[in-house]
């Protein structure tokens, strides 16, 4: 199949109107970001059949994550692009967005985007590109009794939005 190009393509994809190192910068952040894409997309197949069980014996990165973003003080990139997408929605599919974010993202993503200068759009951009997240109702009883106990422990106006913004999540949709 042959790619086909529009002028908006063209303009972006092979820095038409900018230098050399300004579309160089553009197409390692575009990497960057398809870096972490390509583990939003496996992860999201990943939540769908997941298990309670099996996530409790994985969840140290999520953990991680979770107290991160809710860590008050700290200049932390994974704060800064976690938090975002659950406080900017406040509903169901927000609190998916930041479940699946924070089951995605590594030190090194975040060191990454951060690098590419993509924190203020990423919340943004993986809304955009995520779409629908399943999870089934018993594995996200376990992930919000993860983010329950982070956000309990961590006494923080940021716990305390995460939780707020987690109430209106119904367990049986997806």
């Amino acid at each position: 199949m042959l790619l086909t190009f529009s002028v908006q393509d063209h303009t972006s994809l092979f820095g038409v109107g900018f230098d050399l190192n300004t579309q160089l910068e553009r197409l390692q952040a575009a990497e960057h970001f398809y870096q972490v894409r390509k583990e939003i997309e496996r992860n999201k197949t990943r939540l769908a059949s997941l298990t309670a069980r099996n996530f409790k014996k994985a969840a140290s990165n999520f953990r991680e994550n979770v107290e991160e973003a809710v860590k008050e003080g700290t200049d932390s990139g994974r704060r800064s692009l976690l938090l975002p997408l659950v406080q900017d929605n406040g509903t169901a599919d927000g609190v998916r967005h930041f479940v699946l974010a924070c089951l995605t993202l590594s030190k090194g993503h975040c060191k990454n985007l951060e690098r590419a200068n993509l924190i203020t759009i990423f919340p943004q951009l993986f809304r955009e590109v995520v779409g629908a997240i399943v999870v089934p109702s018993e594995t996200m009883t376990a992930i919000m009794a993860i983010v329950e106990e982070v956000c309990t422990k961590i006494d923080s106006p940021s716990s305390k939005r995460v939780l707020g913004e987690s109430s209106p999540f119904d367990e049986g949709s997806s």
